[in-house]
C-alpha cells in the first residue's frame, strides 16, 4: 500500500520482503529515504537503520511498527531512525513525513514535481472553465 501512495505522488519506490532482502539491496543501492519495518524477518529493521546510515549518513530512515509491537524509542534514536510510524497509518501522514524528510534533503526537485503533477492533473479542467467565461464574455458583447 506504501508502494502505491508514495509512487502515486511521484516518488521512485523499490521495495524488499524481508531483512535480508533488503540488506542484499541496499549493498546496491543507496537510498534518500528508507522505509522499513522494525520487525523484518530475518534481519530487523533497526540493523537496517544502521546499516542505511553507515553507508549515507543523510539517509532519513522511517521505522514502521504494528499496533502491538513494542519498539525502544531510545535504541531506534540511536540505531540514526529519524522518524516512527504506528500502523496503520492514513496515506496523508506518511506522505507528510515523506515530503518533509525529501526537502530536508535539498529536495525540492520532489515537489516542483507534485506541483506539476498537481497543475497537470486540474488543467483540462481550468481551460475548459476559462473558455466557457470567455464564451459567456463574448456572447454578452455580440448580443
Amino acid at each position: 500500500m506504501g508502494e502505491q501512495i508514495l509512487r502515486g505522488d511521484g516518488f521512485e519506490v523499490v521495495t524488499a520482503t524481508g531483512g535480508e532482502a533488503a540488506a542484499a539491496l541496499l549493498a546496491d543501492l543507496i537510498p534518500e529515504i528508507l522505509i522499513v519495518d522494525a520487525f523484518l524477518p530475518q534481519r530487523s529493521g533497526l540493523d537496517l537503520c544502521r546499516h542505511a546510515k553507515a553507508a549515507r549518513p543523510a539517509t532519513k530512515v522511517i521505522l514502521t511498527t504494528g499496533a502491538l509491537e513494542q519498539i525502544d524509542e531510545a535504541a531506534a534514536r540511536a540505531a540514526g531512525c529519524d522518524a516512527i510510524l504506528g500502523k496503520p497509518f492514513e496515506a496523508s501522514v506518511l506522505l507528510e513525513v515523506v515530503k518533509r524528510m525529501a526537502v530536508d534533503l535539498g529536495g525540492d526537485d520532489v515537489l516542483r514535481a507534485a506541483i506539476a503533477k498537481a497543475v497537470a492533473a486540474e488543467m483540462p479542467r481550468l481551460a475548459r472553465e476559462i473558455t466557457e467565461k470567455v464564451l459567456a464574455r463574448l456572447r454578452g458583447q455580440i448580443s
